[in-house]
């Protein structure tokens, strides 16, 4: 089977969305919950380096919204917001 995501873009079915990804695996809050927020941060900034290079030549709108995006991810403390969303989750009693 293709694993993929389609969405509609015409006809009466404009915005439906058919996702054939395997659901235990997708990238979703239950399946990222228990990741680590730095391999978190390691995993965006891989993404948004490789949203750069295939935009290398381009300039303009999305390339500074992605240099934005890369340089407020550098500058996260994955241990740091590990302990934060630690606490914010046991007061909220979604964990021990």
């Amino acid at each position: 089977m293709l694993v993929a995501v389609y969405i509609c873009t015409s006809g009466t079915n404009v915005g439906k969305i058919l996702d054939n990804r395997n659901h235990d695996e997708c990238p979703c809050f239950n399946n990222l919950i228990d990741t680590h927020a730095g391999e978190l941060k390691s995993t965006l900034a891989k993404c948004i380096e490789g949203q750069m290079e295939k935009l290398e030549d381009k300039t303009g709108y999305t390339m500074k919204e992605l240099e934005k995006i890369k340089k407020w991810c550098n500058g996260i403390n994955g241990d740091k917001v590990e302990k934060e969303g630690i606490k914010v989750a046991k007061g909220l009693g979604l964990s021990d």
